[in-house]
């Protein structure tokens, strides 16, 4: 989408976004939370900071996973829609997983861990292979028992025939009302349509996922997901190669038109591209589940700097990919198209001599496939957050925090909002407030880090210093476009109407990101209150080892009495 600026803001972003933010943030996230028994990076700001910060920080990370299993949830079942071809091998992907987890499993425990890598890689390459064989046989599945009027498959074999006396509509809540000056006809309305029954099968998938060990399904499938990028990315280079492109986009765009009143470089395109230059939902996964896995500190560098870098060349290949495969000038001739990267890196494939569709089926399959991990495990890290915010309410009513430890409630708070705001009419305005919520996630654990930091090195603040810019970055960039969104919100509510359910945005989104906007500000000034009131001065020196006495406050005259450590 921020290939609509042109090439080079969005390059640049990724490159410096990434080296002096994004994966300091990473390994910065994932080291504090190893050393400190796997616990989560707002749990951790508790005894760093403050338990007022903990809550709020606790609050603000489940607002941000549950926008972004929503956003997620949406984006799978559409594509699921659009291109059903990608239906079975992302399917597929769910019991190969499970096979080779359960297999990894047997083989350690009987024959040790050196074995077991060699048995899991040998089978991992088959079940890519396999993979790669499911997306051949589906296009050709589609081709041969689908249904197709003037080259438009109307009746999937893998979905939903769409339309008037089809299976279902397309969506009952987000349905295409038609234009009369254009004399378009509205699209078939039901009350129950393709997009909800994706997303319900999605969200029953994410609640099993997010509740079985990580080695049985998470695991293993993103293990086989890293194959599948690495073999899209190298084809896509080779391809560049052969080809041989020119960038076919501008550097800088002149003639944004319209768009330009309401989505300026300056600052959404820093919302656009998160996880290539910086994402807050990064430091929930490295301290949420990634420092649980960790095999020995050393690797932290690693898992948190290096892996960062390697997500920032991929971004960096989006941007080359959507600017040179000769579709920029058409996808991007009017608007922002989140599809642009699926068409350029389709027509790219073709320089390999794969058929059009399979192509498309190719890119549309890796980006559903990191979809779908990334909403299995925005689901687990609610949960846990779910149990976390438990801890705090422990102290104040034991039945309340016993309810929050409960894992069917966990999953039911997590899953039910997530669920009901993909099938709203909000979930087309979603985007830019995750966007916004995440980047001002990173920059509180930026903040986090900071006084971990501050406080392990004895309070000299010239260590910090390579904090200061990205935070200074994030925190006025990120919450000017975070305005922005509320401003425009209420702006649309003004003009055009707002209720609470057929309108877009609709109040309860309104209400959403201004619960976001407060929480984001309760904490910056709960940090400012800890250094101006000094209270920072009062703090023990974290230990050697980098562990934070975090049992110590648990005893008479604590000031941190809900949460409970002891």
């Amino acid at each position: 989408m921020a290939a609509y600026y042109g090439w080079l803001p969005g390059m640049l972003w990724i490159v410096f976004g990434c080296l002096f933010s994004g994966a300091v943030h990473d390994m910065g996230t994932l080291v504090v939370s190893v050393r400190n028994g796997g616990r989560s990076i707002a749990d951790l700001s508790g005894y760093l900071v403050s338990w007022r910060l903990r809550i709020i920080f606790l609050l603000l990370i489940n607002f941000l996973c549950m926008l972004v299993v929503a956003k997620f949830m949406e984006l799978i079942a559409k594509l699921f829609i659009l291109w059903p071809q990608t239906v079975l091998p992302v399917n597929a992907e769910i019991p190969l997983a499970v096979i080779m987890g359960l297999v990894n499993r047997a083989v350690t425990q009987k024959f040790g861990s050196q074995k077991a890598k060699i048995v899991v890689m040998t089978m991992s390459m088959g079940f890519l292979i396999l993979l790669y064989g499911l997306v051949f046989a589906a296009v050709k599945i589609e081709e041969d028992g689908g249904e197709w009027v003037g080259g438009k498959l109307v009746n999937p074999v893998f979905g939903f025939k769409i339309g008037e006396g089809g299976d279902l509509c397309r969506d009952s809540v987000n349905y295409n009302r038609g234009n009369a000056k254009l004399g378009t006809e509205d699209e078939y309305n039901c009350g129950f349509g393709a997009m909800q029954f994706w997303t319900f099968l999605l969200c029953a998938y994410a609640m099993v996922a997010s509740c079985i060990p990580v080695w049985l399904l998470l695991q293993p499938r993103d293990f086989l997901n890293s194959h599948q990028l690495k073999v899209v990315m190298a084809a896509l280079l080779l391809a560049l190669v052969i080809k041989g492109p020119k960038l076919d986009a501008d550097a800088i765009r002149q003639d944004m038109g319209t768009m330009e009143d309401r989505e300026p470089i300056f600052p959404n395109m820093f919302t656009l591209i998160a996880c290539g230059a910086t994402s807050g939902f990064h430091g929930l996964v490295t301290s949420g589940v990634t420092s649980k896995q960790l095999n020995k500190m050393r690797d932290a560098r690693v898992v948190g700097y290096t892996a960062m870098m390697g997500e920032s060349c991929l971004s960096a290949l989006v941007m080359v990919v959507v600017c040179s495969a000769g579709t920029w000038k058409t996808v991007y001739a009017t608007s922002m198209n989140w599809t642009g990267f699926l068409t350029a890196g389709a027509t790219l494939l073709e320089e390999l001599g794969i058929d059009p569709k399979p192509a498309f089926s190719i890119m549309a399959v890796l980006v559903v496939s990191f979809a779908g991990t990334t909403l299995d495990s925005g689901m687990r890290i609610q949960r846990i957050l779910v149990g976390e915010l438990g801890k705090s309410v422990e102290k104040v009513s034991p039945m309340g925090g016993r309810l929050f430890s409960n894992m069917i409630f966990q999953i039911v708070v997590s899953a039910v909002p997530s669920l009901y705001i993909a099938n709203s009419r909000s979930i087309n305005a979603v985007w830019s407030l995750f966007g916004a919520t995440n980047q001002l996630t990173a920059c509180v654990s930026l903040l986090v880090v900071g006084v971990y930091v501050l406080r392990f090195q004895k309070y000299d603040f010239k260590y910090i210093l390579p904090f200061v810019l990205p935070i200074l970055w994030l925190l006025i960039m990120i919450s000017w476009a975070l305005m922005r969104v509320i401003s425009f919100y209420l702006e649309d509510c003004d003009k055009k109407g707002c209720d609470w359910y057929s309108t877009n945005p609709i109040w309860p989104t309104v209400i959403l990101s201004i619960i976001i906007a407060a929480l984001v500000c309760a904490t910056y000034l709960e940090i400012a209150y800890y250094f101006v009131s000094g209270k920072y001065k009062h703090d023990e020196p974290i230990s050697e080892t980098g562990k934070l006495d975090i049992c110590a406050p648990c005893g008479p005259g604590s000031t941190i009495p809900s949460l409970g450590c002891c």
